[in-house]
């Protein structure tokens, strides 16, 4: 499984720091202990609040690459810092996000198209709100791939996002997403990936890291391929290790955990 850091964030407190410095040294050791604990890729978020998040994203991207040839997740909700971001990157590129909406689709799948970029698709859009149902979110996971072959990008470059929330607030949907996760896996062959933001199920609760621990686990029975996660949690890396495993994804050593 793909483990995409969520700690490279302007809305902590010590990243942010080092965009309104422009530290360059502070942000790149913040890039190497993400490596070193094992992310696969690398969420770029200049936070939220910022009057120039396209320059600042241009700026973390351009830090970052010049110490990890890791794929970066160009991540924000503004098109015009996407497409900054994206154009800095020389990585292998992940669009971070475009949701099932007529005028976002027709601006940003160029971009995914012109960059060779993988793009999250998120299976909601504005005017329908986020708590569907598993059918309507397979439907707009497929609104996703009709506009992918429109630009001629392969299903294998999508990774739908089912989209996780809060489990105090929502607390049928987790049966939803792992219902919609199984059906995104006949949408095409070669199947299109599948990520989550998996701290969102836990969002300003208790016990967060034994929520997120546990949904990790489900999730990756239903075919999870991805997750934007906390690398830093050693027991919830060795959950995704020990999924592998338990799906059959990789061969059972007694060190795997060191893998």
């Amino acid at each position: 499984m793909m483990v995409i850091s969520e700690k490279i964030n302007g809305m902590f407190r010590k990243v942010g720091r080092t965009i309104d410095a422009r530290d360059v040294a502070g942000l790149q050791e913040i890039v190497h202990a993400n490596v070193a604990a094992g992310a696969n890729a690398l969420d770029i978020n200049t936070g939220p609040g910022r009057d120039n998040a396209a320059e600042d994203i241009v700026w973390m991207v351009k830090t970052v690459q010049e110490v990890t040839d890791l794929p970066l997740s160009i991540d924000s909700p503004l098109a015009k810092v996407l497409k900054a971001g994206v154009e800095a990157c020389e990585n292998a590129i992940i669009i971070n996000s475009i949701p099932a909406e007529g005028e976002r689709m027709a601006t940003l799948y160029p971009i995914a198209a012109d960059h060779d970029a993988d793009i999250i698709c998120l299976t909601f859009s504005e005017k329908e709100g986020i708590n569907l149902s598993a059918d309507r979110r397979a439907e707009l996971a497929m609104l996703h791939l009709a506009t992918a072959m429109e630009f001629e990008i392969e299903p294998n470059k999508l990774m739908f996002d089912p989209l996780i929330l809060p489990i105090n607030c929502a607390q049928d949907q987790p049966q939803e997403v792992f219902a919609a996760l199984e059906m995104f896996k006949t949408l095409a062959s070669p199947p299109p990936g599948s990520t989550v933001g998996l701290s969102n199920v836990s969002a300003s609760m208790k016990h967060r890291k034994l929520m997120n621990r546990t949904l990790l686990a489900m999730l990756c029975a239903h075919g999870l391929t991805s997750a934007i996660m906390d690398p830093f949690d050693v027991d919830l890396m060795n959950v995704a290790k020990t999924a592998e495993i338990m799906m059959n994804e990789k061969l059972y050593a007694d060190d795997y955990l060191k893998a």
